[in-house]
């Protein structure tokens, strides 16, 4: 699975144009919907086969004919999904940033978002030129607006949890110390996740876990109580507060949360990576 940069076409962006490659460090980005185990299992399919390709994507963007009839703003309007604390986050895509203004010549403002949905909706609505997403939110995206175009992704340095390359997993954690130490000791008890339109925060979690319990993507029959937690950083903070048993969230985030130590990995998905087209 990787980040998704997004651009809509309506924006004459040179970017789309040359590579945009972003490495190093660099981490990885609430949509209302109550999908079927046949909706999440038709979601997933269509990320594994082909929604990403090896090291940096670059999309054209339309014909020359819609080149000549899309708007040329004079600034952008860039957002990421709120993966975690977003201040902090976006300091990290500074050079992205910067880079975005090289090739443009034009500012580029950016948008704060509340959730997920606040990401998508501005980039099908138009106020939100280019995003970063995850592979569930760009589907979402995608489908309500085809005009979303990716020119980039990037991958990740080894980390904790994190394998080095452009895939990630999903990790189940609870608080150190706590009296779940197993997956079955954990029924019955209150789960965190991100977000709906979330990848390791949701879609994963019913995809794979689920089934280690025999519920499927339906994990409200296994735990009493699921609730959104509106980011992996807010599914941290409230399994360290008690607030929740545990939390499904992204691997890398976990990193910083690990070496506190205040929760313990107590399961974690399989590494996803989509073949090469």
């Amino acid at each position: 699975m990787r980040r998704q940069i997004l651009a809509r076409r309506s924006a004459r962006l040179s970017l789309s144009c040359h590579p945009a490659a972003v490495g190093g460090t660099m981490p990885s980005t609430t949509v209302p919907i109550n999908c079927s185990r046949e909706e999440h299992m038709t979601v997933l399919k269509r990320f594994l086969a082909g929604l990403a390709t090896a090291g940096a994507i670059v999309a054209y963007a339309g014909s020359s004919q819609a080149a000549e009839e899309c708007k040329n703003p004079d600034s952008l309007v860039f957002s990421i999904i709120p993966t975690e604390e977003t201040t902090q986050e976006l300091g990290i895509y500074k050079p992205l940033i910067d880079k975005i203004k090289e090739k443009t010549g034009k500012s580029v403002e950016f948008f704060m978002p509340t959730s997920y949905a606040s990401v998508i909706e501005g980039m099908v609505n138009g106020w939100v030129q280019i995003g970063v997403h995850g592979p569930n939110s760009y589907v979402l995206a995608k489908e309500k607006d085809p005009k979303l175009e990716v020119f980039a992704t990037y991958t990740k340095a080894k980390g904790h949890f994190q394998e080095e390359g452009p895939g990630y997993k999903a990790v189940l954690v609870v608080k150190t110390g706590s009296k779940f130490d197993s997956i079955e000791k954990l029924k019955g008890s209150v789960l965190a996740l991100a977000d709906p339109a979330s990848t390791s925060g949701n879609l994963l979690p019913r995809m794979v876990f689920g089934p280690l319990v025999g519920v499927g993507p339906d994990l409200e029959k296994y735990f009493s109580k699921v609730v959104y937690s509106g980011g992996h950083d807010q599914s941290a903070l409230a399994v360290e507060e008690g607030r929740v048993d545990a939390a499904c969230r992204i691997c890398h985030a976990a990193f910083s949360l690990m070496t506190a130590p205040k929760t313990r990995l107590e399961c974690s998905s399989s590494p996803i990576e989509p073949a090469n087209r």
